[in-house]
């Protein structure tokens, strides 16, 4: 049986963070991967993240969140 979910993302310093929620509030499927940074070429205590390896982190999260909800029906 389909039913409609929420995909909620979250792009925190350590992690990124992906999850399924359903219309009750329930999370009926997550992943989540680490969020690596570098250090930046200004300031050696400084860390930057590359836009482009979120967004890859974001997709492969979500690949999961597909996966996972395949695999309930």
């Amino acid at each position: 049986m389909k039913q409609d979910v929420i995909l909620v993302l979250d792009c925190g310093a350590t992690n990124v963070r992906a999850m399924a929620v359903d219309r009750q509030g329930n999370i009926i499927a997550r992943a989540a991967t680490a969020n690596a940074s570098d250090i930046a070429a200004e300031k050696s205590d400084w860390h930057q993240w590359s836009l482009e390896a979120i967004m890859q982190r974001f997709a492969d999260c979500c690949r999961q969140i597909h996966d996972q909800l395949a695999s309930c029906t």
